[in-house]
């Protein structure tokens, strides 16, 4: 039996048409009907009953598809084993990490990190924060680096980082040295504040806000960099993490409104992880 007649009969089993099997894997009409025929003939059943110029799987077709996948997958995994195996990486390690955290901190810690350690072959999962503590649990993860702490007693966990909030807002066209600084309790009464974007302080600063300016009108924006694009576009303000802004406020795509009477919060680094290993004790040595 063929991988390449296993390839064949799945396409042709997704579309049911020879002809668009054909055009996905690149090759003629004719070769799949060989293909199907060969494999028919091997495996002793008909896996397509023709209806017209139509063709459906058949109950024998349709009972065989999902070992046939199972096989293409396992085919396909030894391929990529033995590709890292061959790239001298015999390890895995799976980072589940907040969406805020991957644009930010990240890019710096895994370039130095797969510099240190060559062997471990790094996958990043992208996940929001409060869904990365149950990716540690399912196994799917080796590690979490999140904006929220862990909620499990079975979860070990360290605060890496913490930074200061910062309010935000769009750039106002005036000279860096000659313009008056933005008063926060004018920017703050006058714009729309983008609210939620961060998932470890917006509660309790929601409140002192709302006790300040009970009229405040507000915007839920779930993502950062969303909350950052409409700000540059000038819809209003946020209050967000020093480190998702370093860049905005270098190139003057926004400026920082200084607003010491609103007692900000610190945004917070966690890295979660429920069990050790090789390649998780490394990581947790070199951060």
């Amino acid at each position: 039996m063929k991988i390449e007649w296993l390839e064949t009969f799945t396409a042709a089993a997704v579309y049911e048409n020879f002809r668009q099997a054909a055009e996905v894997l690149f090759i003629t009409q004719p070769a799949v009907t060989i293909h199907i025929q060969n494999l028919e003939k091997q495996l002793g059943f008909k896996l397509f009953v023709s209806k017209g110029r139509r063709v459906t799987l058949s109950p024998d077709g349709r009972r065989f598809l999902p070992h046939a996948q199972a096989i293409l997958n396992s085919y396909h995994s030894g391929l990529d084993d033995m590709e890292q195996w061959q790239q001298g990486k015999t390890r895995t390690l799976t980072i589940a990490v907040s969406p805020l955290l991957a644009v930010s901190m990240l890019p710096q810690v895994i370039r130095t990190f797969i510099k240190a350690y060559p062997h471990i072959d790094v996958i990043i999962d992208v996940q929001e924060s409060a869904l990365i503590e149950r990716c540690l649990h399912d196994g799917s993860a080796d590690i979490g680096l999140s904006l929220l702490p862990a909620t499990g007693s079975d979860m070990h966990q360290k605060l890496l980082h913490q930074e200061p909030v910062l309010l935000i807002a769009p750039h106002d066209g005036g000279d860096a040295e000659t313009a008056l600084p933005l008063d926060s309790t004018d920017v703050l009464t006058k714009n729309v504040v983008f609210t939620y974007n961060h998932p470890g302080y917006w509660e309790t600063l929601l409140r002192k806000l709302r006790t300040r300016f009970p009229a405040l009108q507000t915007m839920e924006v779930s993502q950062s960099h969303v909350t950052k694009r409409f700000i540059e576009e000038g819809l209003g303000v946020s209050f967000l993490p020093r480190s998702a802004v370093r860049r905005e406020l270098a190139e003057g795509r926004v400026l920082h409104v200084d607003a010491p009477e609103f007692d900000l919060p610190q945004a917070s680094t966690h890295l979660l992880y429920k069990y050790t290993s090789e390649e998780v004790i490394q990581f947790l040595a070199y951060v």
